[in-house]
């Protein structure tokens, strides 16, 4: 039985002394009352190995919160570079709804629409009824083509 205390008071001694007395003030405060009065924590050797604890725990808690806090900073980082990507995907997204062939297209339909309208009207004028129907609702269509693709392309 002794020679087990004496491997623990020896092992406890070099922890201690290996390691700086730093910690929580729990740690420092059991330090201190094992340091001064021993007898209180059940001898020499109870008193150093439960220091050695207080301060082991007080090691791991800073460990702890020094690795919680990089892994705040990288999912910041992490939320940062997703917005980023983000805004980067809306901006593509608008540059492929507003691409020039889908532009000239929508363009064409409403210049040739609004034009077979004219022309509509012009034959309803000059008594050629049908065509100028015919026309006019052409011309109508393509409109309402270009209007309805401009929306429909507007709401995705």
């Amino acid at each position: 039985m002794n020679t087990l205390l004496q491997a623990i008071r020896s092992h406890c001694l070099s922890c201690c002394a290996d390691q700086p007395r730093v910690g929580l003030p729990i740690a420092q405060t059991i330090g201190g009352l094992a340091a001064t009065h021993p007898r209180s924590f059940g001898g020499e050797a109870a008193a150093k190995l439960l220091t050695s604890s207080f301060y082991q725990l007080s090691h791991d808690l800073e460990t702890t919160r020094q690795e919680l806090q990089r892994t705040q900073l990288d999912r910041k980082q992490a939320c940062d570079k997703l917005s980023d990507l983000k805004t980067e995907v809306a901006v593509l997204r608008e540059h492929v709804r507003g691409h020039p062939r889908e532009n000239i297209i929508r363009n064409l339909c409403s210049t040739v629409g609004t034009g077979l309208i004219g022309i509509g009207v012009t034959l309803h004028d000059k008594n050629v009824e049908g065509i100028g129907y015919l026309t006019g609702l052409l011309g109508i269509g393509l409109l309402a083509f270009a209007w309805l693709y401009l929306y429909q392309r507007t709401a995705k």
